[in-house]
């Protein structure tokens, strides 16, 4: 057994040192330096992204990569089936409603109105429900109010007018839109009750306040909506200094709305890990990370991650391997990359990817867009020389590196810190896209560029998959079975796409490996053969 674990360690390490995440310059967009890549969707295969000034698609090649619409920035995308709806920020007509296919010919206007839509240029205040998208307009005749869109003139209409004396809002945090399942939370006011928490199916008879929290005209402003457990999470803001600020939890019912814990939101940033929300609020003097298992009560502070709100907003942590991964500053280090399991003792810094300090206060390596796919974690930072880099970690420090980029055409994509970490990052199937600098050698000219990165190693990426596994029993408490022949390999995967279990295979036709350590759940077993085709099957372990 030993002889079998110490050579699959070799078999094993041997792949991940062939393996490389090859990044492939897509297209020079050809665009001023101060044009940067903002925001992106993955629709259909295809990468839709914008630019500070434009709106482009690219199918990964520098041909299908082409330029939708030169007179706005996208703030933000929604997906339904077959459009992506867009609110942008125009060059004439202010903010305004436009939706795209992927086509020049698909990508318009709807309604025509000028600066008429409302959106938070950090987070969005819209959502999709069956296809439709939901947002708060002002047609200059019933104030602001909430909307839906079928993508079309005739079909975009306002649903309610909540508050015929005026606004149904009318500050940003009172702007507040999460859809949750088939139901469409929003805040707002009727002028009766004061700000407080509404849902709405899209018809006028289903949209109604679902509890007054604060009676009285003043209201609890909800903000900072969440999603977690299929419910929405939210905090409230006091309408006197004096009053706590609350987190509340909602399934859209009257009863079934109540206060967690006292909580002053910092970000309205968030992630769902192991049945237990992770978010930001304000400590003593500080931004503190919180857990909580939406049960009254229950928000644990987790000591050691005290935050910098400055650093700590969207695109800024990631889960992967049953662990948070962050962006955190202190003035020992500087802004890292840290991690937590949960706990204070399981709180730590990854690596100090730029370990240089004067006068006792250290540089940064300031990473951000942190993106796991499978079981590595994906960033930017700034590395001792100050340039901007891709880096690929395992979670370890010493599995935390630089991707390598050696095309001779083009010399690496690098910046200074002020230009470099504004340009998105976004997985489109296995690859990531991202912006960076482009310049030929020799040509002092720099402008943006596209590029992109397979997320799967050359050596895993180029494995052919076919059919699947007979396992048994099925399920099974210690031992599961199968017959395969020419297996080389085996790799089992949580439904988080980590790998939880490997061991290389002798040439035999009967195999059977031990999931006993296994927790109970649900798992794929993928077996790698000679011929570099692989088959696979889902069991269930007790």
């Amino acid at each position: 057994m030993i002889r079998t674990y110490l050579f699959s360690l070799l078999f094993f390490s041997t792949l991940l040192v062939n393996a490389q995440h090859n990044i492939q310059l897509v297209k020079a967009l050809k665009l001023p330096v101060n044009e940067f890549i903002t925001t992106g969707v993955d629709f259909n295969g295809k990468y839709i992204f914008s630019t500070t000034k434009s709106l482009w698609v690219s199918d990964g090649t520098d041909g299908g990569t082409v330029m939708l619409n030169q007179d706005f920035q996208a703030l933000q995308f929604y997906k339904s089936s077959g459009l992506v709806f867009m609110i942008v920020q125009h060059k004439q007509d202010g903010r305004t409603l436009w939706v795209t296919d992927g086509t020049q010919a698909g990508t318009k206007q709807v309604n025509g109105k000028t600066n008429w839509v409302w959106s938070n240029s950090t987070s969005g205040c819209a959502g999709i429900r069956k296809n439709e998208l939901y947002f708060f307009a002002n047609d200059g005749q019933h104030g602001w109010e909430i909307w839906k869109s079928d993508g079309t003139d005739a079909g975009t209409v306002m649903i309610k007018d909540i508050n015929p004396a005026g606004d149904c809002f009318t500050t940003s945090s009172d702007a507040s839109l999460l859809v949750v399942g088939s139901t469409v939370y929003f805040s707002a006011n009727d002028n009766l009750h004061g700000p407080e928490l509404w849902t709405t199916n899209g018809t006028e008879a289903g949209t109604k306040m679902v509890t007054d929290l604060l009676p009285g005209q003043e209201g609890v402003n909800p903000y900072s909506f969440l999603r977690f457990d299929n419910k929405l999470v939210f905090s409230t803001a006091p309408p006197y200094p004096s009053e706590f600020y609350k987190l509340c939890m909602s399934d859209g019912t009257e009863s079934g709305t109540y206060v967690v814990a006292d909580f002053y939101d910092a970000s309205g940033e968030y992630l769902e890990l192991n049945s237990k929300l992770y978010l930001l609020g304000y400590g003593d003097t500080t931004t503190v990370m919180y857990t909580t298992n939406g049960q009254p009560g229950n928000l644990i502070k987790l000591g050691k991650a005290e935050l910098s709100a400055t650093i700590f907003r969207r695109n800024f942590f990631t889960a992967l391997n049953n662990k948070i991964y962050f962006t955190h500053f202190k003035r020992e280090t500087g802004s890292e990359i840290w991690e937590t399991d949960g706990t204070s003792g399981g709180t730590r810094m990854t690596k100090d990817v730029y370990p240089y300090a004067i006068n006792n206060l250290a540089y940064s390596s300031q990473p951000g867009y942190l993106t796991s796919f499978g079981n590595r974690l994906f960033f930017r930072a700034l590395d001792s020389t100050g340039i901007s880099y891709i880096w690929s970690s395992d979670g370890t420090e010493a599995g935390t590196k630089v991707v390598p980029y050696q095309p001779a055409e083009t010399l690496p994509p690098n910046l200074m810190r002020t230009f470099a970490h504004r340009n998105y990052m976004h997985v489109v199937g296995d690859e990531l896209y991202f912006g960076a600098a482009w310049e030929k050698h020799g040509d002092t000219i720099q402008t943006t560029a596209l590029y992109k990165m397979n997320l799967f190693p050359t050596s895993v990426r180029n494995v052919k998959h076919t059919a699947t596994l007979a396992l048994y029993p099925n399920p099974t408490k210690d031992l599961i079975s199968f017959n395969c022949t020419d297996a080389v390999a085996v790799f089992v995967c949580n439904m988080a796409g980590n790998v939880v279990l490997q061991d290389k295979l002798s040439g035999a036709e009967n195999h059977r490996i031990n999931v006993s350590n296994l927790p109970a759940g649900l798992y794929t077993i993928t077996v790698n053969k000679t011929d570099n085709s692989s088959s696979s099957a889902v069991f269930i372990k007790e």
